[in-house]
Order: C-alpha cells, then sequence, then structure tokens
C-alpha cells in the first residue's frame, strides 16, 4: 500500500513539473523576444535586459512573460510617441 501511495505521489508531481515545463517552453519566445526589444532599447546585455524584465514582473506581481509583454508594450509605446 506505501508503495503506491509513493507512486501517485511521484506521479503528481511529474504531473506538475510537465505543466511547468509547457509554460516554459510557451512562454520562451516571448521573452526572447522582450530581451531583444529591452536591449535596442537600452543598449544592455541579454543578461541586464533579463534582469529588467524579472525585476518589472516581480514589481507588477507578474510572470516573466507577462513581465516581457509588458516590456514589449513600454517600449513600442516610446516608440510611437516618438
Amino acid at each position: 500500500m506505501a508503495s503506491f501511495l509513493a507512486l501517485l505521489d511521484s506521479h503528481a508531481r511529474l504531473g506538475e513539473e510537465v505543466v511547468q515545463l509547457r509554460e516554459a517552453v510557451r512562454s520562451r519566445p516571448v521573452i526572447e523576444q522582450a530581451k531583444g526589444i529591452v536591449m535596442a532599447d537600452r543598449r544592455c546585455t541579454a543578461d541586464e535586459a533579463f534582469r529588467l524584465i524579472r525585476k518589472l514582473s516581480m514589481d507588477t506581481n507578474a510572470g516573466e512573460s507577462d513581465g516581457s509583454g509588458r516590456a514589449m508594450d513600454a517600449v513600442a509605446r516610446r516608440m510611437d510617441s516618438g
């Protein structure tokens, strides 16, 4: 019985990991695009751009892909207002 419960627990943890990995794969292109935009706008390195995106996501209580989308929107607004 104990081994069956351990197997169920392991299965549940693997399911959670799959969900997290799928989200990471889904959000990666958005984050990479945002990094490129921030790098061009701020003339900074990829690491600096990622830190800015991470800070934005933490400051706004959003995930990194949401923070990336917001970073892209902010740069677009700045470019439009010229």
